[in-house]
């Protein structure tokens, strides 16, 4: 399907038409050719970008300053309850939730980067991601945004 082709001993292992990369390093052999770009690093920069995107149109660095300084007002109190206090905060902000999230996607896609696929897979879902992104966000400042009061 990727154009690669799977070099194993074929002594060992009976003939598999349908193989992978993966597949292929697990019968110890030598895959070579082909290209398959990258389906983690396309979901996740353009899932990541996407809600950035978002997350600055809904004003989230005033938010983001709300929640510091509600967390350092939190640290001062001494009712004992500051868990379930800061869980309560972090419940009311869910700009804080989506930022959690999209750090855990960036960390995601900082590992895909160092264990799977070469340069070129990767860059060619980064590529993907960002057409997406334009197929996405092109059509916005087209539609007529009418302001309800």
């Amino acid at each position: 399907m990727t154009g690669g082709v799977c070099k194993y001993d074929t002594l060992k292992y009976h003939t598999v038409e349908l193989l992978g990369s993966s597949t292929c390093r697990k019968m110890r052999g030598i895959w070579s050719g082909g290209h398959d770009p990258s389906g983690h690093v396309f979901l996740l920069v353009l899932s990541s970008l996407i809600m950035w995107f978002e997350l600055v149109d809904h004003g989230v660095y005033g938010e983001l300053q709300r929640f510091v300084a509600d967390v350092q007002r939190l640290r001062h109190r001494r009712d004992g309850n500051l868990l379930v206090n800061l869980l309560l905060l972090v419940l009311k902000n869910s700009s804080i939730l989506l930022m959690a999230l999209q750090t855990l996607w960036w960390w995601m896609l900082l590992v895909t980067s160092n264990h799977f696929h070469s340069f070129a897979e990767k860059l060619t879902g980064l590529i993907a991601g960002y057409i997406g992104l334009l197929i996405y966000m092109i059509p916005s400042p087209l539609v007529n945004k009418r302001v309800i009061e």
